[in-house]
């Protein structure tokens, strides 16, 4: 009975000694879960904040994109809206007299006068914000806005080129030199000679109108083409046979057909010879 005892003791205690272990066992499995949970909500939360972070970076950069292509967009507007003033001013001049003609094209003026006001203050405005977002900006960034820099630049040197080059190429193409130094009337040759060389000089310029404005008549391409040249209102009638008065009629229906065709894409109060010098 005495070796049964201790031998049935000797079993209790060896399976209290393994419920225990399991007990230990266990335990350390909970709390072994319980750090692996710890440590994946910590990483969750690391990479989470990465995230949250890389994207507000990308959020920047792209903000100083947009800065940046925005100020750039508005110099090159700047620059153009500045000669065409000085071409409408000897406009001006060369139109006294028409005071129809005299005073839409003083308002064209005054209009791009407050257009170059209202882009300057943006202008400012957006290099404010921009000089906000550059502060923590990364070089690569700083780099790339540089090189964007550099290309705008050499956008607007290459259109003011093609400009320059063009009106200096003028006196060299007679047809077009002659009808500037000699507005006359036109047969249906010379003005054949006109259209081919003003499509030369001007990158396809009424095959691109007809080809967007299907309802344009041959007047209506020939009063652009003349617009096209910086031809004064006068000069146009006297090429035209028709009155300073008609010419100006023609030019608003032109400006018409093109809202029909444009929409809200046609900015309505600006002056047809600048939208026509500008295609």
């Amino acid at each position: 009975m005495k070796e049964k005892y201790d031998h049935e003791k000797l079993l209790n205690e060896k399976k209290t000694l393994q419920i225990e272990n399991e007990q230990i066992i266990r335990n350390n499995l909970y709390i072994l879960l319980f750090i692996v949970i710890v440590i994946a909500c910590l990483i969750f939360l690391y990479q989470r904040k990465l995230i949250q972070k890389e994207r507000t970076i990308q959020m920047q950069e792209e903000q100083l994109r947009i800065y940046s292509l925005q100020i750039h967009e508005n110099e090159m507007q700047m620059a153009q809206n500045k000669v065409h003033i000085m071409q409408l001013s000897e406009q001006l001049a060369a139109n006294e007299g028409l005071h129809e003609t005299m005073m839409e094209q003083q308002n064209g003026l005054n209009e791009l006068k407050k257009r170059n006001e209202n882009l300057q203050k943006e202008t400012i405005l957006l290099q404010q914000n921009m000089a906000e977002y550059s502060q923590n900006m990364q070089g690569k960034l700083k780099t790339q806005l540089m090189s964007f820099d550099v290309m705008a630049e050499e956008n607007t040197r290459l259109r003011n080129r093609e400009e320059f080059l063009c009106k200096l190429l003028i006196p060299y193409i007679k047809p077009l030199d002659s009808l500037i130094k000699s507005p006359k009337q036109l047969t249906i040759v010379q003005w054949a000679e006109v259209e081919e060389n003003i499509n030369k000089l001007y990158n396809n310029f009424t095959l691109r109108l007809k080809e967007q404005f299907p309802s344009f008549t041959n007047n209506d391409l020939q009063v652009c083409c003349l617009i096209k040249l910086r031809i004064t209102v006068s000069d146009i009638a006297k090429i035209l046979n028709i009155s300073p008065a008609s010419v100006s009629k023609r030019k608003q229906r032109i400006k018409e057909q093109i809202i029909k065709e444009l929409g809200d894409n046609f900015d309505k109060s600006q002056l047809i010879d600048i939208w026509i010098w500008e295609y």
